[in-house]
């Protein structure tokens, strides 16, 4: 019984990771974008934004989104930057105090920790929820 164990526990992990990769392949990129900007309105693009008030960020297909809170979003276009990790990890190179468009960021596999492609970023569109 203690050898069937270690098995039934990958097994579940198996099939939570895969309920993951499904979930996530039936959302689609562009969903993850559009529910992240839904009902706000975008502002001027910026070349940079302080880091620090990045409390958060999402990887989509074509952007990567930076969270500052409930009302502002930064997002970043970074096509062609693209990953097969389910749940990858944002590691930046930044070349000053700032995060600025240019500064690279490698996507790395949260499980592996293998590195994937390291793109540079784009300009930081924010938006803002109205009011």
């Amino acid at each position: 019984m203690a050898k069937q164990l270690p098995v039934t526990l990958l097994a579940l992990a198996a099939l939570s990771a895969c309920a993951t990769a499904s979930t996530r392949a039936d959302k689609g990129p562009d969903t993850e974008l559009a529910e992240a900007v839904q009902g706000k309105v975008a502002g001027k693009s910026q070349n940079c934004i302080d880091p620090r008030v990045a409390r958060s960020s999402q990887i989509t297909r074509d952007a990567i989104i930076f969270r500052e809170n409930r009302r502002l979003v930064y997002v970043s276009e970074t096509p062609g930057c693209r990953t097969n990790a389910l749940d990858p990890i944002l590691v930046t190179r930044q070349f000053g105090s700032r995060l600025c468009s240019g500064d690279l960021v490698t996507l790395v596999d949260r499980g592996s920790y293998f590195p994937g492609p390291s793109c540079p970023l784009g300009k930081f569109t924010p938006y803002r929820s109205p009011g």
